[in-house]
């Protein structure tokens, strides 16, 4: 099963909610904090041609 990336903040309630539904549903993920790791935040819009809403969740290369 291919691993996920997962892009979120703390203060965002579906942030928070996303880890244990994709550990429920035995997914193997990445997680990314975008307000602490500007490098994610980057890549996280190049992913999303530009969007700023979160969680993101795509498919790891």
């Amino acid at each position: 099963m291919p691993v996920l990336e997962f892009f979120g903040t703390a203060g965002c309630p579906h942030t928070r909610e996303m880890p244990e539904w994709l550990e429920f549903r035995g997914r193997d993920f990445l997680e990314y904090d975008v307000e602490l790791d500007r490098a994610a935040f980057a890549r996280m819009r190049e992913l999303t041609g530009g969007q700023r809403l979160v969680p993101v969740l795509v498919l790891a290369p």
